[in-house]
């Protein structure tokens, strides 16, 4: 090592992380691109540039990554990891469906999609290997594999062709339940015929995947209730041979978009101990943290 900057780099056995940006012909170049493929089977990270207009005047890839981006890449690098998740393949569903009536309107509910999100980048920051299937408009996690979904059939296919090699299965989305029995292929005018809509019911992916999994497979569900809620939740989790749910007091508004939540999660066992009031990314790692102990227990 001919400087400080290498010489660290020899001696540390910590984890490393590069955040490269440099010209795009520079990115570009064989050498560059050979140099980063060695420093990876050294175990280094890397988080690729992004593409826009350089401080050289050209445009294209070598920008450097945003420095959000960049701070996610650490928490992910630096979060201690669970053995009973590390290497474990789960498929996470998150955000809301929606069923269109026209080019215009859509059916959907008012689900942002944060939580589902979030349980996405604390499974995967404690190791596990995560599929995302994201439906709505929020920006998707770093480091995780997202598919882009908009409806109810859409996402059950997405879900459909990952589930057999996945071990685990989180269904955080709200789905609708609904969708027109028709949709227009035309915006449809205020005075084009009754006021009148039929609905049918979209596919229940939760139970889909339940009903088809694999003994050593386990599924976590949600539910979004605003009254009777535990008895309620029972119910789904038998009828839909869940290992566990996790209970949302959806009352008033309460649980959607930005705001702190609280979770009462439910197995055969009974309700366990509330997780919040918390922010949803704190609420996140205590559920993947309590769901891990779940685990654990049932290796015992």
């Amino acid at each position: 090592a001919s400087d400080l900057l290498s010489t660290v780099l020899l001696a540390t056995r910590a984890p490393v992380l590069w955040a490269p940006a440099m010209n795009t012909g520079m990115w570009e170049h064989p050498a560059v691109q050979a140099n980063l493929q060695r420093l990876r089977s050294y175990g280094h990270a890397v988080v690729d540039p992004g593409e826009g207009v350089l401080a050289c005047g050209e445009e294209g890839a070598g920008k450097l990554a945003d420095v959000a981006v960049i701070a996610e890449a650490i928490q992910v690098h630096g979060t201690p990891k669970l053995d009973t998740l590390l290497g474990r393949r789960v498929l996470i569903t998150a955000g809301p469906t929606r069923e269109d009536l026209d080019p215009v309107r859509t059916l959907t509910n008012r689900s942002t999609g944060a939580m589902g999100i979030e349980l996405a980048r604390a499974f995967r920051d404690v190791g596990a290997r995560v599929q995302l299937v994201l439906g709505g408009d929020l920006p998707e996690p770093w480091g995780v594999e997202t598919v882009r979904v908009r409806s109810a059939q859409q996402m059950l296919a997405a879900c459909k062709a990952r589930w057999p090699d996945s071990e685990g299965f989180v269904a955080a989305a709200a789905v609708a339940d609904q969708r027109p029995e028709a949709a227009s292929p035309e915006k449809v005018k205020k005075t084009d015929g009754p006021e009148t809509l039929t609905l049918v019911r979209t596919p229940d992916i939760l139970a889909t995947l339940a009903a088809g999994r694999q003994p050593e497979q386990w599924v976590v569900g949600f539910a979004a209730e605003s009254e009777m809620h535990l008895e309620h939740a029972a119910e789904k989790l038998a009828r839909k041979r869940l290992d566990a749910i996790l209970v949302n007091d959806v009352q008033a508004g309460r649980g959607f978009g930005a705001q702190a939540n609280t979770l009462t999660p439910l197995t055969a066992q009974g309700p366990q101990p509330v997780l919040g009031p918390l922010p949803k990314d704190q609420l996140a790692r205590a559920v993947v943290q309590w769901w891990a102990r779940c685990l654990e227990s049932g290796r015992d």
